[in-house]
């Protein structure tokens, strides 16, 4: 049976934009703005909606920067790769 692990040229296939927002926004953004609200739930501090949207607005946004930081060094490396090969 086959791993369930994407190579990259599939990944890249589906292009730069995808991976940022599943990988970035998605994948670290909102786990994250999700762990900060639970732990203010938990530690008694003062949750308003406003501060809901704004940690599920720039925890994403900051994950897409991580995200595209991730493209550029793995497109880096797999370039390299291909002129070495």
């Amino acid at each position: 049976m086959k791993p369930c692990r994407m190579t990259w040229e599939e990944r890249r296939e589906r292009g730069r934009w995808h991976f940022v927002l599943m990988r970035g926004a998605l994948g670290w953004g909102v786990p994250v703005a999700a762990l900060v609200t639970l732990s203010k739930v938990f530690t008694g501090d003062d949750i308003t909606t406003a501060t809901v949207i704004i940690d599920f607005t720039l925890f994403p946004l900051g994950g897409m920067f991580c995200g595209l930081a991730q493209w550029r060094y793995i497109e880096a490396r797999y370039q390299a790769r291909l002129r070495d090969s």
